[in-house]
């Protein structure tokens, strides 16, 4: 609505900041505010908007990887947002966390070839949760929950056969 009024980019950025003091824990002024600064190109300030996220919400909140991967994607293009990606990556990411990222693979092309990169990864360290997880995930992501179930199947078989012990995140 701001925009649409003509509000000069300062006024805009410090009505969003007067939110984030009213509503520190609220996940979607941080998020919305991300988007303007973007839009504006005020990585410094986006920068600054990460800090004061992280020091109100875990580490881990679906936002921290989002948001780093769109700031990164508007600095680097799609191969610094998916470089956060696969560097946060973890097998228990919610739905929509996961849905971004396999978007935004499908977007830039990859996604085959991050298939193939996974695939590897299984077959060259058969307990490498992380790829046995990804190839869960790719295959739900397409719509194939048997192929999905299957993966974790050969990952739970495999470290039955190799009688390997489980680690805690399994």
């Amino acid at each position: 609505m701001a925009e649409d009024h003509l509000l000069p980019a300062d006024f805009i950025a410090d009505v969003f900041r007067a939110w984030q003091t009213r509503y520190p824990e609220e996940p979607s002024v941080y998020e919305r505010y991300l988007d303007f600064l973007l839009e504006e190109e005020r990585f410094g300030a986006a920068e600054t908007l990460f800090a004061d996220y992280r020091a109100a919400f875990s580490e881990g909140a679906p936002f921290a990887v989002a948001g780093a991967a769109e700031l990164a994607r508007a600095r680097e293009g799609d191969a610094g947002a998916l470089t956060v990606y696969e560097e946060a990556f973890e097998p228990s990411w919610l739905p929509d966390l996961l849905e971004r990222y396999f978007a935004l693979l499908d977007e830039a092309q990859r996604l085959r070839r991050r298939l193939d990169e996974a695939r590897a990864a299984v077959n060259a360290d058969p307990d490498d949760l992380r790829a046995a997880a990804w190839l869960f995930h790719y295959y739900r992501s397409r719509g194939d929950p048997a192929a999905a179930l299957n993966e974790l199947e050969q990952f739970r078989q495999s470290k039955e056969a190799r009688q390997a012990s489980g680690r805690p995140q399994e």
